[in-house]
């Protein structure tokens, strides 16, 4: 029974820790993933549709080609 309850609070412990983990670590660099710090901080179309958002998330890529081009 000791052995049961000692893996169990090791599961838990394990599952605890990767979950602070996320939280604390990768989902601060995910929610920027691929834009520069000083493009996420600017407004874009469709951002006052929210007057309160919980969370806001911005990702982009760099194309190496002219904006007519794509």
């Amino acid at each position: 029974m000791r052995l049961v309850r000692g893996l169990l609070v090791f599961i838990f412990g394990a599952i605890a820790a990767a979950g602070a983990a996320y939280f604390l670590v990768v989902r601060p660099q995910v929610k920027a993933w691929g834009a520069d710090p000083l493009e996420a901080e600017l407004p874009l179309p469709g951002d006052g549709l929210l007057p309160a958002p919980s969370a806001t998330e911005t990702r982009g890529i760099t194309i190496a080609a002219t904006p007519t081009a794509v």
